[in-house]
């Protein structure tokens, strides 16, 4: 392109081109393209040159063949002139322009303004809770870092950032993507005499660490990952409270700049409903560690399915520490079997209870309904041959903050499992990595990867997981595992001493 206006940008530009790419001579298709400006050479210069890009040839020819050589074309006040370029078209902006669709200039540009006043403004928080909501609608405050952090959004990686930073300059970040917020609340608490922000959220967020930027120089990789957020005063109870986050403001002013800055950002549901809080302890350490020392009197399928009951967030430690004097009962009437299997169903019926519309179902009377239609049933034949190719195995998820516990389902045996007899077959897991979202990790070119496994993954392969007291071990992986993310881990029954 010959005889620009000088003071037309690269968007305005793009804007007269997609008027004629985009018209009736290329059948109306909105065919994305690439402009670029040449830096100017002369300081007198009056006019200014550049070249526009298309990923299909034909339509290059085409536009030349219409408007090239010395036809030109009127663009206000002057004639500008196009002709094939002496060079060959960048290989880096084909493949963008193939790849993705036309976006409007103007409305890009106009997006660039939105994200250039997000990124430079934030807000003030005081305090950052994690939380647990009760059936009974309160909201308990498990998990808390009482201190200086800011609020901002980041509208290029499209999430939510808490970040506060330590004394060596070192940057916490709590991130949360916009697809991972179920709904917003900003109130007034009459609780505590706070104006807040409460998030209710489908998947954890993601726990980040930054350096210094005089650490990063040359560097793309921006983050690092964590397991957790490291100023709580309660980091064990991040495990089951990262679904609720509530941070105060500084100020009512802050609060009211949150509300400004959300509908820059396109976040428009936010409500005003008043989540009322407690402090009711549920995760703290001395409930947890009464629990794993009272799983360890029940056999081990029976304080795996227990266990699944807390990991899977269906009930919390209070609930389930109610319900253990029955289920010991029922244990040592009907035996281990018999209580593993109703313990499963209950669990498939109970996490139901979050989204029920009968607020008077309440979990004893859910694992009285349970237990009733379980005896029911009698004994179910099993369907699994029983030629040793298959058994009922145990699996494990463990994601960057947590785990979950299922099973058991049918897994194909293999040489090693078949080494052991059938009541033997409990003690081995089928362990599983994955994201949040319980899909695979993806990889972020902002994020050190490699490091966060060594980091998270890492530590369980090497030093083993526990559960409900039980410690199990890395034993092996099989090829078509590997590629799901999965290995195999053997434990021993505590009370047998028996390690496989």
């Amino acid at each position: 392109m010959h005889n620009l206006p000088l003071h037309l940008a690269e968007d305005e530009i793009k804007v007269f081109l997609a008027s004629l790419l985009h018209g009736s001579l290329f059948g109306f298709v909105q065919i994305n393209f690439a402009v670029h400006l040449h830096r100017q050479k002369k300081y007198n210069a009056r006019a200014q040159t550049g070249t526009f890009t298309v990923a299909d040839a034909a339509i290059g020819i085409k536009f030349l063949a219409e408007y090239g050589g010395s036809k030109g074309l009127r663009l206000n006040d002057r004639f500008i002139y196009f002709q094939r370029s002496n060079h060959s078209p960048r290989s880096d902006i084909v493949e963008t322009i193939s790849r993705t669709p036309w976006i409007d200039p103007i409305k890009e540009r106009e997006q660039k303004e939105r994200d250039e006043v997000l990124t430079s403004s934030s807000m003030s928080i005081s305090s950052i809770q994690f939380c647990w909501q009760c059936r009974d609608e309160v909201v308990s405050i498990e998990a808390e870092a009482n201190l200086d952090a800011d609020l901002r959004f980041d509208p290029g990686r499209r999430e939510v950032h808490v970040s506060t930073k330590d004394d060596d300059l070192y940057l916490s970040i709590i991130a949360i993507r916009y697809t991972s917020i179920h709904a917003i609340s900003r109130h007034y608490s009459t609780v505590d005499g706070n104006y807040v922000l409460f998030f209710e959220l489908g998947v954890p967020p993601t726990f980040l660490c930054r350096a210094p930027s005089f650490l990063n120089l040359g560097s793309e990789v921006t983050y690092s990952r964590m397991s957790t957020f490291p100023h709580l005063d309660n980091p064990r109870a991040i495990s089951f409270t990262g679904l609720a986050l509530r941070l105060v403001f500084a100020s009512k002013e802050e609060s009211d700049k949150f509300s400004k800055l959300s509908e820059t950002a396109g976040i428009r549901h936010v409500y005003a409903h008043e989540t009322i809080i407690e402090r009711r302890g549920l995760f703290s350490v001395t409930n947890l560690d009464t629990l794993e020392r009272n799983l360890l009197k029940f056999d081990w399928n029976v304080a795996f399915q227990l266990s699944s009951l807390l990991q899977n967030m269906i009930l919390d430690t209070s609930e389930l520490l109610d319900l253990l004097p029955r289920i010991k009962k029922i244990s040592d009437l009907k035996g281990k079997n018999y209580t593993a299997k109703l313990l499963k169903e209950f669990c498939n019926v109970a996490s139901g209870l979050w989204y029920s519309d009968d607020f008077n179902e309440t979990i004893e009377s859910c694992f009285n309904s349970v237990e009733r239609e379980f005896t029911k049933q009698g004994e179910i034949t099993s369907m699994i041959p029983d030629d040793g190719s298959y058994y009922q195995s145990l699996h494990v998820i463990i994601t960057p903050t947590t785990m979950f516990l299922n099973g058991p389902f049918p897994e194909q045996s293999n040489r090693v499992i078949r080494r052991y007899d059938n009541e033997n077959h409990e003690n081995f897991l089928r362990v599983t990595f994955r994201d949040e979202n319980h899909l695979q990790y993806r990889f972020d070119r902002e994020v050190d990867g490699p490091r966060f496994i060594r980091e998270r993954v890492g530590v369980f392969l090497k030093n083993g997981l526990t559960i409900a007291g039980r410690a199990f071990k890395f034993l092996a992986y099989s090829q078509s595992a590997l590629k799901e993310h999965s290995v195999w881990c053997a434990g021993f029954n505590v009370s047998s001493v028996e390690h496989f």
